[in-house]
């Protein structure tokens, strides 16, 4: 699964690979032979590990919920609020919001991506680096992404 922008999810598993590509054809060899031979797995091993938490940011389902059929409309003419109040498991009261498109009222920090076009739990924001929406199943490895290829620069 991968979202509207493949495209961009390639482009910057690209300008990860080719300049470490690079950097480890001609520097890695001679820093290499001069101090110990870790260095040259590192600089091989590292931009993969980049490239595989990009890799598994674009493709895992980021938290969609899934779309209901639209109930059928009320017997006495009454419009569905678009706020309700809810308490929390832990005693916690919040505010939720119906949302039309997906025909249910969302979850607290549930957000309508409309780059994507679906209801996503926990979401975060929609980026166009990775191509998709970075939401709760799909956050750990986005940090591990970020994180991981800033020490790489």
């Amino acid at each position: 699964m991968t979202g509207p922008s493949t495209r961009n999810l390639a482009g910057t598993a690209a300008i990860v690979l080719v300049p470490s590509i690079i950097f480890n054809s001609l520097v890695v060899p001679d820093v290499a032979n001069a101090y110990s031979v870790a260095i040259l797995a590192i600089a091989i091993l590292w931009p993969l590990w980049c490239v595989g938490n990009l890799l598994s940011a674009g493709t895992t389902d980021p938290g969609i919920l899934p779309r209901l059929p639209r109930p059928p409309p009320t017997s006495d003419g009454r419009v569905r609020p678009r706020y309700k109040q809810e308490t929390l498991p832990n005693g916690k009261s919040v505010t939720v919001k119906w949302n039309d498109t997906c025909n249910f009222y969302q979850p607290p920090r549930a957000h309508h991506c409309s780059v994507n076009n679906d209801c996503v739990d926990k979401f975060d924001h929609h980026c166009p680096c990775v191509g998709t929406t970075i939401g709760r199943r799909n956050y750990r490895t986005f940090i591990a992404f970020v994180f991981s290829t800033t020490l790489l620069c």
